[in-house]
């Protein structure tokens, strides 16, 4: 079985040049958990379509030495996010390739498999640092 080691780090800035990679289902409470608060909310956009967006860099290690850094952002789109926090929704991942959507997807698995969020108050992926995912 091939195992990778997935650190995750949490922007203040950047996630530019990204696009449409896919989706995941959360809420935007446990986003905050996962990210803490978003990078951007819908007052530096300003356009409508967007009212939420973390930027998240990370970097995987494999076993036999190789690594791969990346950034993926997850956002709301066009009004989906629901009014109360709580309630899950379509969440698009951003990012510039395939790499940046297993990210993503495997943060979120991460989030829900284990006792990581039990953890930390906040940012609890940013926090518990490395993860051996198989």
């Amino acid at each position: 079985m091939f195992k990778e080691m997935i650190q995750y780090i949490p922007c203040t800035s950047g996630g530019d040049g990204t696009s449409l990679q896919g989706t995941l289902v959360a809420s935007y409470d446990n986003l905050v958990e996962m990210f803490g608060d978003p990078t951007y909310t819908e007052n530096d956009f300003g356009d409508g379509k967007v009212t939420c967006q973390w930027v998240v860099d990370y970097q995987i290690n494999t076993e036999d030495g190789d690594s791969d850094y990346g950034t993926f952002t997850l956002y709301d789109w066009k009004g989906n996010r629901p009014y109360l926090d709580d309630q899950e929704f379509t969440v698009h991942i951003g990012g510039k390739g395939w790499n940046d959507k297993y990210a993503a997807l495997a943060a979120k698995e991460i989030f829900d498999n284990t006792d990581t969020r039990y953890a930390f108050d906040k940012a609890c992926m940013a926090q518990a640092q490395w993860f051996e995912y198989n």
